[in-house]
């Protein structure tokens, strides 16, 4: 069981912020059991990108050549940098992210364009693919490209509205908490 433990808050814009409105508050839980801390994020957050998930999907998108037209508005220089750096990390890992994928993953894939397509055709969102993820693998994407562990099913009819869950720190007895995914 977890418990509320306070909150933090966190630039809305990659951008950062200018006034108290563009800030967003972040609410963290304790895992009593196993010490662990978790961050919860709406699901248009990625855990360590300043970047909105929509947009992420939408730049990937248009890379991989799924959709034609670039993104609306179009980024800023500190937006397009965040997602140069997440597009590069995603295709540093092509081969972990094979392995950790499986079957819904074409053998043939071998680099970031194809893998994205792959992914897409398996995913209707990015959120899914991290729920993917961590329900199949209870693994985070820091081992394989996007930190993050996901829970949730971000904004399917009738779910929580509860996109990613975040390991703040390890346990002090150095095991994965499962009581939180348990109630899920």
């Amino acid at each position: 069981m977890v418990h509320k433990h306070g909150c933090y808050e966190r630039y809305a814009d990659p951008a950062g912020a200018k006034k108290q409105e563009d800030l967003e508050s972040i609410q963290r839980y304790l895992c009593f059991p196993c010490g662990l801390t978790f961050s919860v994020l709406a699901p248009h957050r990625l855990p360590y990108r300043p970047v909105r998930a929509e947009r992420l999907q939408g730049d990937f998108d248009q890379r991989a050549g799924i959709q034609t037209q670039g993104l609306d508005p179009p980024p800023r220089a500190v937006e397009a940098g965040c997602l140069q750096r997440a597009w590069s990390a995603l295709s540093a890992r092509v081969a972990a992210l094979k392995d950790a994928f499986g079957q819904l993953v074409d053998s043939t894939v071998s680099d970031g364009l194809s893998l994205w397509r792959t992914l897409r055709q398996s995913f209707d969102s990015v959120s899914k693919m991290l729920c993917f993820l961590s329900q199949h693998h209870r693994i985070r994407w820091s081992e394989y490209g996007w930190p993050t562990t996901p829970v949730g099913n971000s904004g399917v009819a009738g779910g929580p509205a509860i996109a990613h869950l975040r390991v703040r720190r390890q346990s002090a007895y150095g095991y994965a908490c499962n009581h939180f995914c348990e109630d899920r």
